[in-house]
């Protein structure tokens, strides 16, 4: 009687041991495999934002680096458009003065007044 016991038991325990197995070793059902899905799509996501991130940070770096340029230029295009609207008379006086002249001589070449002369200089100065 106790082998018989004991093979009923041997049975059993068999028996609830292959059973364990089957549920461990089982194929992975429709819901896990969506949630491995699931899991994958946001992982992916994850790393396209992170990517989107790091070339928005780049895109407002250039745009800010473009826009240092483009008032640094916009500023010489002032300074070179006050340049360039110097009237002949102007010109000449600034030119002469390069030369060395004195204001006097500058008016006489020039067949202008002194004070024109004068005042020419001194809007020079001031810009």
């Amino acid at each position: 009687m106790d082998q018989l016991v004991l093979l009923l038991l041997g049975i059993i325990v068999g028996l609830m041991v292959g059973l364990v197995l089957l549920y461990y070793k089982r194929p992975v059902s429709g819901q896990n495999r969506i949630d491995a899905d699931y899991a994958a799509v946001e992982q992916m996501f994850d790393q396209l934002m992170t990517e989107l991130e790091e070339k928005h940070q780049t895109i407002l770096q250039e745009l800010s680096d473009w826009e240092q340029k483009f008032h640094s230029m916009q500023g010489e295009v002032e300074t070179k458009d006050r340049h360039e609207q110097r009237s002949p008379k102007s010109t000449a006086v600034l030119e002469l003065d390069r030369q060395g002249l004195a204001p006097l001589e500058i008016a006489k070449r020039l067949g202008i007044g002194q004070g024109e002369v004068d005042l020419v200089l001194q809007l020079k100065k001031t810009n």
